[in-house]
């Protein structure tokens, strides 16, 4: 059968594709910080998950390897927020990050309890179709907490709103 472009681009056009564009990322509970994020990031990545696995042979201990899963770890993701005048958002992921590790200088670092530093912090990815509200899928973090703050970039020769880009590490993702 020859290759129609015709069929192709009917194809194309009945299935669609979603836009990067068309998504909302909502963070609740951000100590410090009591706005809607909703607005104000401009960039995220859907969460990953990477299987580990074992080489191994066949129960008879010959022929060709093959790979066994015994373990999952979860990628961290990055998000690129905008920040407010007054850096409070900054400000938020500094002390949300600081209530899991803090270096004082001459006492040393304390290091937190996890269940300490995991807060009522939610991050809810909604990914839509199109310009309508009706999203096709929401993705939720569980047990995010900022393993990365990044530092931010000021220079004289951009009037740009600056970007702050935050990794998000979590425990799992719950997708709806």
């Amino acid at each position: 059968m020859a290759f129609s472009v015709s069929e192709f681009n009917t194809k194309f056009l009945d299935e669609g594709f979603v836009r990067q564009s068309n998504f909302e990322v909502e963070i609740t509970g951000l100590p410090g910080y009591p706005q809607s994020t909703v607005h104000r990031v401009d960039s995220i990545e859907i969460p990953g998950r990477t299987i580990l696995s074992v080489d191994d042979y066949s129960p008879h201990g010959y022929g060709p390897k093959f790979k066994i899963p015994y373990d999952t770890i979860f990628q961290p993701i990055t998000m690129t927020l905008y920040d407010t005048k007054d850096m409070s958002l900054w400000k938020a992921f500094k002390q949300w990050q600081e209530s899991a590790v803090t270096l004082n200088p001459g006492e040393g670092l304390k290091i937190s309890y996890y269940d300490d530093f995991i807060q009522n912090v939610g991050v809810t990815i909604r990914i839509f179709p199109d310009d309508s509200q009706d999203k096709i899928l929401e993705i939720t973090l569980i047990d995010p907490f900022p393993n990365l703050v990044s530092p931010l970039n000021f220079t004289w020769g951009s009037d740009e709103f600056s970007k702050l880009t935050v990794q998000l590490q979590y425990l799992n993702f719950e997708v709806k």
